[in-house]
């Protein structure tokens, strides 16, 4: 896992291109606005597992590889609906709104998952460890020192310090401006959904399936014979017959198949599929 400088610094081989206002972002790694305190997350609750003696074990790095995974997409989300972004008439830069609604989906769900690993990671010492007077009390500092500690070499107040960062920013004060503020800023989750569902532009979509599959827009549903599939000629190859009168097709019983003159067509009747036809059962023909 890298450190916090070399990840920084892998940020700045990356050459990223930024457009704020219309203007160019020169140094988009430092830029105060675009590098938001939601990457302290990550470091944050690594530096509660390097206290805790934790951080090496797998547990913990695969989850502080999931919070750094969804951190990450949501900033790669920003990236993207900035960069594909469009100048207007009055000179102002409209970002693509399509991908700014699936970025701002994704702020109201990413957050708190964040935040369950984080809570995950610290314990549930999180909530039920002593309070600054009872370590503050000299009745009770000794013991408080002694089996609270983590790793020797940092002081129990310094782990008891980040512990309560971590209860503060996930469900304390600071999670106020954090959760809630990333379900309902700039818009309710319901709201994105709705601008996902008019940008998706699905018709195109739809047709791009249709031609694909070689289907005709608003072709009428050929009509199905009750007893039966008709096929016109040129009839497709089926397999050679184990028996007489019968016929597998990948595996599904076809029916009896009554061959009329070269040329005209040819009339699949129903098998015997252990109901009477002339009760109404259909037989089980494949379409393609």
């Amino acid at each position: 896992m890298m450190t916090r400088e070399q990840y920084i610094a892998s940020l700045r081989k990356l050459h990223l291109n930024l457009y704020r206002f219309g203007e160019k972002v020169e140094n988009v790694v430092d830029d105060p606005i675009v590098r938001p305190s939601l990457n302290s997350f990550a470091a944050t609750y690594a530096l509660a597992g390097e206290m805790a003696g934790s951080a090496k074990a797998s547990h913990v790095k695969d989850k502080l590889i999931e919070m750094t995974h969804l951190n990450e997409t949501l900033y790669c989300c920003g990236i993207a609906c900035s960069s594909q972004g469009s100048k207007t008439k009055s000179g102002n830069y409209l970002i693509d709104l399509l991908l700014a609604n699936v970025c701002k989906q994704n702020v109201t769900r990413f957050p708190y998952e964040i935040a369950r690993l984080a809570q995950d990671l610290a314990g549930g010492i999180m909530v039920t460890q002593p309070s600054e007077a009872d370590y503050r009390n000299p009745a009770t500092h000794d013991y408080i020192v002694k089996y609270l500690r983590g790793v020797a070499d940092v002081p129990t107040e310094d782990r008891m310090r980040l512990l309560r960062l971590i209860e503060n920013m996930t469900m304390g004060t600071a999670a106020v401006g954090y959760l809630p503020e990333s379900m309902h800023g700039a818009g309710s989750p319901q709201a994105q959904r709705i601008m996902i569902a008019r940008q998706s532009n699905m018709e195109m979509k739809k047709q791009l399936a249709r031609d694909i599959f070689l289907i005709p827009s608003g072709a009428a549903p050929d009509p199905i014979p009750p007893d039966g599939l008709l096929l016109t000629e040129p009839a497709p190859q089926l397999p050679k017959r184990r028996s007489a009168g019968t016929a597998r097709w990948s595996g599904v019983f076809v029916g009896e198949i009554g061959e009329m003159e070269r040329g005209k067509a040819r009339v699949l009747t129903p098998s015997h599929t252990g109901r009477d036809s002339a009760a109404g059962a259909r037989p089980r023909l494949p379409v393609w």
